[in-house]
């Protein structure tokens, strides 16, 4: 398992706003599976906090990577990243958005392709 202190960071949660939490939280517990409630509080607030599809994209794919890292089931946080970025992509003009399977969605000229 990754130190926590790391896996933050690849989140972009400071470890500030990490101890706020937990010691909202957990109190004074250091368990793997209380470290681990508290991360995913701090994921599912920048979810609710993110106000642009992209940083709803970005919460929803970190809010997956945490949840793969601990072996469970992130289907529906993939899915809702993608869709949220497709709503991005509607809301910048978008007509059409081709996707296949081994990449993102990108802009060529006023066609959406996936290179």
């Amino acid at each position: 398992m990754v130190p926590i202190s790391e896996e933050l960071q690849s989140y972009g949660i400071s470890d500030e706003a990490y101890q706020q939490k937990r010691k909202e939280i957990s109190g004074g517990d250091k368990s793997q599976a209380a470290q681990d409630n508290v991360v995913e509080a701090l994921l599912q607030e920048r979810v609710e906090q993110a106000t642009e599809w992209v940083g709803k994209q970005i919460a929803y794919w970190y809010y997956a990577v945490f949840k793969d890292r601990r072996d469970r089931d992130s289907f529906k946080e993939q899915q809702l990243s993608h869709q949220c970025r497709i709503n991005a992509l509607e809301m910048e003009g978008a007509d059409k958005v081709q996707i296949n399977a081994s990449a993102a969605p990108m802009k060529i000229g006023r066609r959406w392709s996936a290179m």
